[in-house]
């Protein structure tokens, strides 16, 4: 990707992010993950401001935009993928809060979140209905004149931590349409539930959320009567910063597995030398480019209000895909050593299928596009 083509403040961010994964690898080597571990990373990454990097400065945030917020979820993505996707699911948290918020409101819970005091958790699939984000099944209700309660379950709900406080973007029906709510963890009825033990994504925060008769506080309601085009710029905004997960784990796929190659005797020569690998080397590398190079002018688009939506969803439906067949090449690369537990592909291999479920699998991102190019349902 040319680097004329990023800001100076986007450049910035990104060799900043890329220094501060790397220093973690580097200090370490790979290892799994855990729960502690990784809330301190995030809070780390939150001091140097990328967790209010899409908040106005008004709420206390950076102001930033999309471009620098990709830069840093693929940099993050390239050394620490489970981190990355937590600030993916923070920042999209976040955006969607300032998106529908009222002023007064947001001056309350907004900074909160943009110095990473709190977490960022989208809720938007539910155990019923999966990931229909324009249909849910909780329902909003009030009690008295003034009391607002939820009620409905959401699952795979990422940055839902048992271990520090959270806020949680969510979806319900109401009588005008659909309404958006911001709903802190220590809401009398927020219950989390089950813990979810993926075949990937060690370590990552995420639970099933019960909203029992939960009464969502003043503000908590963000905006009532919603319709399914309000929330697809927020649903923008999360499939980008996935594309740019699968961008940042994708270079770790091929950088690890060329440096296997290098060494890696085989027949009498370097892995690298015969024609096959390097030829599956190529493929990757090139499949990365066409990736990175298509991310830049999607985010830019994207933070000056233009229709992206069909382009989006190409790139949601073209990233996980492309990352899966790069994480397995990369294994296959690395032969019997790349299928270990111990192995770091073996880590970006099992998480590179997860990627494809995330905030919809691809079926839904071909619904997306169907309709966004005017083809009948």
């Amino acid at each position: 990707m040319g680097e004329c083509e990023e800001s100076e403040l986007t450049r910035l961010l990104r060799e900043q992010a890329g220094g501060f994964a790397s220093c973690r690898a580097g200090a370490g080597g790979w290892e799994p993950p855990d729960t502690p571990g990784l809330l301190s990373r995030f809070r780390e990454a939150a001091g140097l401001g990328w967790a209010g990097l899409l908040t106005s400065e008004g709420y206390g945030g950076e102001g930033a935009g999309w471009p620098e917020a990709v830069a840093v979820v693929e940099e993050l993505a390239a050394g620490e993928p489970r981190l990355a996707l937590m600030m993916a699911s923070h920042l999209t948290c976040c955006r969607g809060a300032e998106m529908w918020g009222r002023e007064d409101a947001l001056r309350e819970v907004l900074p909160p979140l943009a110095r990473g005091e709190r977490l960022g958790a989208l809720g938007l699939t539910e155990p019923e209905a999966g990931t229909d984000f324009d249909r849910p099944r909780a329902a909003l209700m009030v009690r008295g004149e003034a009391e607002v309660a939820v009620s409905g379950n959401k699952c795979f709900v990422t940055n839902a931590a048992a271990e520090t406080p959270f806020s949680l973007l969510t979806f319900a029906r109401s009588k005008s349409g659909l309404a958006a709510l911001l709903i802190p963890s220590e809401a009398p009825g927020l219950h989390l539930a089950h813990l979810y033990r993926f075949s990937g994504w060690e370590g990552l925060p995420n639970h099933a959320v019960v909203l029992q008769d939960c009464r969502v506080p003043a503000g908590g309601v963000l905006r009532d009567g919603l319709g399914r085009e309000d929330l697809l710029g927020m649903l923008d905004g999360a499939w980008l910063l996935a594309a740019a997960l699968a961008a940042g784990m994708g270079r770790a796929c091929l950088e690890e597995a060329a440096a296997y190659a290098r060494r890696r005797e085989q027949g009498g020569a370097r892995l690298a030398g015969h024609q096959s690998a390097a030829f599956r080397l190529a493929d990757t590398a090139t499949g990365l480019e066409l990736l990175r190079t298509s991310l830049l002018p999607a985010a830019r688009r994207l933070r000056d209000g233009e229709d992206v939506h069909a382009e989006i969803c190409m790139l949601k439906l073209h990233s996980a895909g492309w990352l899966e067949e790069a994480a397995s090449c990369a294994v296959e690369m690395c032969g019997s050593f790349g299928y270990t537990l111990d192995s770091r592909i073996s880590s970006l291999w099992r998480d590179s299928k997860g990627l494809r479920l995330l905030w919809g699998t691809r079926e839904l991102a071909r619904l997306e596009l169907a309709r966004s190019l005017g083809l009948p349902k």
